[in-house]
């Protein structure tokens, strides 16, 4: 049975979480908001930053879900340089807070949460809990708010690594597990 364009449509998020220095950011975000409502995609989802002048354009009553990151690199990594020095994910949980407050005051409706790497790679190999003690604190800090999507980073996880934090994943309830950032090359 064929998929009606429309129907496509409304599993897509539509993102855009990097600009190259001088771009006008504004334009891009009001263009991003007119193309998920003119196609009736299911979410446009930007930085933190973005997220109170993506919420004017889509307007508040918007059938599009407006979606934003929390813990989300700043720039892009090689896997070398993450192994050297781990970030992904590894803005302390209070700095997690904070930042979904502000995005659910600003209006977001969905969270795309970076899982801290280093604290899944640490309990793994030392029995610790971080990382289940983050992921009850994030869904106890949005409750029924918004819905939490984990990004767990495939890319600098080996496949037992990929496995444990799916299954803590859910365990937690988070809504679903995205695979990476996008921001690690090569």
């Amino acid at each position: 049975m064929p998929i009606e364009p429309r129907q496509l449509a409304s599993a897509i998020d539509s993102t855009r979480l990097t600009f190259v220095h001088g771009e006008p950011r504004a334009d891009i975000i009001e263009a991003l908001c007119r193309e998920a409502t003119a196609h009736g995609f299911a979410a446009v989802c930007v930085r933190l930053q973005d997220v109170m002048h993506a919420r004017q354009c889509l307007g508040v009553h918007s059938p599009v879900a407006l979606a934003t990151v929390v813990g989300f690199p700043e720039r892009k990594l090689t896997a070398e340089q993450e192994a050297d020095y781990p970030v992904v994910g590894g803005v302390n949980t209070t700095t997690k807070f904070q930042e979904i407050c502000q995005a659910l005051s600003e209006g977001a409706d969905e969270l795309d949460v970076v899982m801290n790497v280093a604290y899944l790679k640490t309990d793994l190999e030392c029995g610790g809990d971080f990382t289940r003690q983050e992921l009850r604190g994030l869904m106890q800090c949005v409750g029924d708010a918004a819905p939490i999507k984990l990004i767990i980073e495939t890319d600098l996880l080996d496949d037992a690594q990929i496995v444990a934090a799916t299954r803590l994943c859910a365990e937690a309830g988070v809504a679903m597990v995205k695979t990476c950032t996008g921001m690690i090359e090569g």
